[in-house]
């Protein structure tokens, strides 16, 4: 990886408290000092550039290979003539800034300054040109209008709607939209080298080394689907990325960086041989499975790590969080149709770089209200890379089997399940977030653990305790101390 640096247009030099929401507790071997702060002018942005095909939450695109395309998302149905900026949710655009600290790098960074995705740079440009506070060679999303009515709260912004408001040298078809242009609120801060990363976590708020989380749901089912095309938003919001070290310091322009996947891009492609009983039939669940728990909920980077140009799971420190699932999730109206292989329809998730070496896959059809599993055993997913997992599952492969992967599916399996002599099967732990009351004398329920919490109850009416594993959940205090960083005015 190379060093990039990021130039600040600097303007009004009053000095100004820095938010302790930002600033993260400091260690005895780092002092926040007033000379390491920087002023930022109130108009100030920085640029970042697809970095191998590569920028900030985006969607996905096959171009040649894989890309990403950034398109912000509407709060509100857009009018004609309405102005972006008022029509986006900028705050969830946003990427964090780390800063590394005074002298030698460790594992551990020091700041998680929150700037906003706000415009695009053109084409055939990697730093962003500013003149009398102005951007030169792009656009902001306050310089953009909507052509047309169109679009829903929720949904990307149509680019073919889009026009300046005003007037600019150049086409609104020259914009690089994978790119970006950055604010923030922030009005100064420390000088020196930074990582940046993507999506924004608002609840990183200590010293430490930068957490990468994964998403481990996709879709809930009932009022959302998970990603059906690489052009889901969901699906660029569940890709983790990170930069090469970045320099900041004064000047008169804002320079670029690129940011790198971490995550790898899993689709799952289902279908049924030819002419098979189950064709046309329906899935609204996939779930991937590790006893072991060799999925990752979360890997938390070490900084010195991503200096020395490491990559993939040797960014990772001890600190990992397994999990059991990670679930693909469509609600009704939504779910994936078996076809032939040749018109197969796929899922795709993200997860992040590890190898699971005993992976499992469970596919529900709601259809036949039977599961199928597909035994894969060792499985590696690798940074910032496509894995395509088929999935053959012909008529043969359901069986009428009981499998409960969180509470609602436990609750289906309860009930599909009343009355017979069977067994529910329990994949990944399900916390209860309601009372419960099982009355029946003849289901058998193992597996995972069934974790009560302390404001919920669970009845059990016959004596299947030697079936039915329960636990309470694990109590976690965490610390979150904040230097409170306060400078004269």
């Amino acid at each position: 990886m190379k060093l990039n640096k990021i130039f600040m247009a600097l303007a009004a030099m009053a000095m100004v408290g820095c938010s302790s929401e930002d600033v993260l507790d400091f260690g005895a071997t780092q002092v926040a000092e007033d000379s390491n702060l920087i002023q930022l002018d109130e108009n100030f942005v920085l640029a970042g550039v697809g970095e191998g095909d590569n920028v900030t939450r985006t969607h996905w695109v096959k171009d040649g290979s894989l890309k990403n395309v950034f398109l912000p998302i509407l709060k509100v149905a857009p009018k004609m003539d309405d102005v972006l900026a008022n029509d986006v949710d900028v705050l969830d655009q946003a990427v964090g800034l780390c800063w590394l600290g005074q002298g030698a790098v460790g594992t551990d960074v020091y700041t998680n300054y929150q700037f906003y995705h706000f415009g695009w740079l053109k084409t055939g440009e990697s730093e962003a040109k500013i003149e009398c506070s102005k951007l030169m060679n792009g656009a902001l999303y306050d310089e953009i209008k909507f052509t047309a009515d169109g679009g829903a709260a929720g949904e990307e912004a149509n680019k073919a709607n889009f026009a300046f408001v005003g007037t600019k040298d150049f086409a609104i078809g020259a914009l690089n939209y994978n790119s970006g242009i950055y604010k923030t609120d922030n009005k100064a801060i420390f000088g020196g080298k930074y990582i940046v990363y993507y999506p924004f976590n608002e609840d990183f708020k200590e010293v430490g080394t930068i957490p990468a989380l994964a998403e481990t749901q996709f879709g809930d089912g009932t009022t959302t689907s998970a990603p059906k095309a690489l052009t889901d938003p969901a699906l660029g919001r569940a890709t983790f990325r990170y930069s090469a070290p970045v320099d900041i310091e004064g000047g008169a322009q804002a320079g670029g960086f690129g940011l790198y996947n971490l995550s790898a891009l899993v689709q799952l492609k289902v279908y049924a041989p030819k002419g098979d009983a189950a064709l046309t039939d329906k899935i609204d669940k996939i779930i991937l499975y590790s006893a072991k728990e060799q999925l990752l909920k979360q890997a938390n980077l070490a900084a010195d790590k991503i200096v020395a140009g490491k990559e993939g799971t040797e960014l990772y420190t001890d600190e990992t969080v397994g999990a059991k699932t990670i679930t693909a999730n469509f609600k009704s109206g939504d779910e994936l149709v078996l076809n032939e292989e040749g018109s197969a329809q796929s899922a795709y998730i993200t997860v992040l770089p590890k190898t699971v070496e005993d992976l499992v896959v469970y596919v529900h059809n709601s259809t036949q209200k039977k599961w199928a599993t597909v035994k894969l055993n060792s499985t590696e997913f690798k940074a910032n890379s496509a894995k395509l997992i088929k999935l053959s599952v012909g008529n043969s492969s359901f069986k009428a089997d009981y499998i409960a992967v969180d509470e609602a599916s436990l609750n289906t399996a309860l009930t599909e399940a009343s009355g017979k002599d069977v067994t529910i099967q329990v994949i990944g732990d399900i916390t209860l977030t309601s009372d419960k009351t099982i009355d029946e004398p003849n289901i058998t329920i193992k597996g995972d653990d069934i974790i009560v919490p302390e404001q919920v109850t669970l009845t059990l009416l016959y004596n299947i305790f030697s079936s039915l594993r329960y636990r309470e959940p694990e109590v976690q205090s965490v610390e979150r101390s904040l230097c409170q960083c306060y400078f004269p005015l």
